[in-house]
């Protein structure tokens, strides 16, 4: 039998500061541990954590995310958001 621990963690990447965090067992999907979405935040994660409805729900949140994409997807761009880099020129601000 072989034992694992999974760290999954949300750092603000301005300031450093772990904003979320939890211990799995090494056997849980990365997929069910995620946490809450927040207005204007990047959300950066590996294909562990990727799902479409995931992706809905921060835009949806008005935040953005930066992700590999599953070799199968075929993706059209619709829109591009300009918008990022001021969102994160004011929480280095603040």
């Amino acid at each position: 039998m072989t034992a694992a621990l999974k760290l999954h963690l949300a750092i603000n990447l301005v300031s450093g500061a772990v904003k979320w965090f939890q211990f799995t067992e090494g056997s849980t999907h990365d997929s069910r541990c995620f946490p809450g979405l927040m207005a204007g935040a990047l959300y950066i994660f590996d294909l562990g954590y990727w799902s479409a409805q995931r992706f809905i729900d921060i835009g949806n949140e008005k935040a953005f995310f930066l992700s590999r994409i599953k070799t199968i997807l075929k993706l059209t761009v619709t829109k591009a958001v300009m918008s990022l880099i001021r969102t994160l020129k004011q929480e280095k601000r603040r």
